[in-house]
């Protein structure tokens, strides 16, 4: 069905277009007519195809489609996090410095956000996403002191602690990253 409705949409605006290209060429002699009704053509088909790919989900450039509001917004998220944290950690001298690369923040800012975020969830509660901020700068310095090994062995006592007692007052604290 979507892609019936999008044809119909593709073909009206071919159509529309080749109208409203004719208008413009009414006063025209020529070649000009010619070229006006071919513009508005092809303007009319390109805002077809633009709604057909809407429509129906797809697209003619081959990129994968966001399945959810992260990964249609992560080009713009991703940087705006990096930078937060990065200017906190400056301002405060911690981590993370320049030891962690832009990417390793983003891995690890999903990693600790996702893992206590289940853990949420098996404790029927909300953790803020200001205090899920606090405990993700907080595991920034555990992975400059101690690498990927001791972050993942850390995660792991973190989110059993939480299960058991709960959020830790010192991961209590808003930080607001924008």
């Amino acid at each position: 069905m979507k892609e019936l409705i999008g044809t119909i949409l593709g073909i009206a605006s071919l159509i529309i277009g080749s109208i409203l290209g004719s208008k413009v060429a009414y006063n025209m002699e020529g070649f000009g007519a010619v070229i006006c009704v071919f513009i508005g053509a092809i303007v009319g088909g390109g805002i077809g195809g633009w709604l057909y790919s809407v429509i129906t989900n797809t697209s003619t450039n081959n990129k994968k489609q966001p399945t959810n509001l992260y990964e249609a917004t992560r080009e713009v998220i991703e940087p705006l996090v990096i930078r937060s944290y990065r200017n906190i950690a400056y301002q405060n001298g911690i981590a993370p410095t320049s030891k962690t690369s832009d990417n390793k923040i983003i891995e690890i800012y999903s990693k600790i956000g996702s893992a206590f975020k289940e853990a949420s969830k098996q404790r029927n509660e909300h953790i803020p996403a200001v205090y899920l901020n606090t405990i993700v700068l907080k595991f920034y310095q555990v992975y400059e002191m101690g690498g990927d090994v001791f972050l993942e062995e850390h995660l792991k006592y973190e989110v059993d602690r939480y299960l058991r007692a709960g959020l830790r007052e010192d991961y209590k604290h808003e930080l607001k990253l924008f």
